[in-house]
């Protein structure tokens, strides 16, 4: 029969550690099991007293933009008589919200066009509406820059 040798100290405390950091695993497997185990409400062994039931968390939402379109534009036919304000006036509007809606099928209604002419309608036109809705010139994109005559100029040579 052979004896073995007492182990050294090193390796007792290699033994000695590694038991303890299973042990602490194991601990902690049964806890974190324990936890995942047990359904809400139910009764707690230490206390004997029930949790109570969970409470739903808020939550932040994302929403989609609203894909529908604006909405949409009625056409009025420009009778004898009518001014931009008239028309304005009986679609609970402004006359400069009417005259951004046309501004591109009728140039004299550009607000930001040097030949801005709210007043100068015809008969027969059909200008966009939107009852009840003024538009806000900031939603609008800005004129194209026109080529001012003066910077058209050449610069004469004496």
């Amino acid at each position: 029969m052979t004896v073995m040798p007492p182990p050294s100290p090193i390796w007792r405390a290699a033994r000695a550690f590694v038991g303890t950091a299973v042990l602490a695993l194991l601990v902690s497997a049964c806890q974190l099991l324990g936890s995942l185990e047990s359904p809400p409400g139910a009764s707690d062994a230490a206390s004997g007293a029930l949790s109570p039931p969970p409470t739903p968390t808020p939550r932040r939402t994302v929403s989609l933009p609203d894909l529908t379109p604006a909405p949409p534009f009625a056409l009025y036919q420009v009778r004898s008589g009518d001014t931009l304000l008239a028309i304005a006036r009986r679609f609970r509007t402004t006359p400069l919200s009417l005259s951004y809606w046309n501004r591109d099928r009728y140039p004299s209604l550009d607000p930001d066009a040097a030949t801005y002419r709210p007043n100068r309608i015809e008969i027969g036109w059909r200008l966009r509406v939107i009852p009840g809705v003024e538009a806000d010139p900031e939603d609008f994109l800005p004129a194209p820059p026109s080529e001012s005559p003066i910077a058209s100029q050449t610069p004469s040579t004496d």
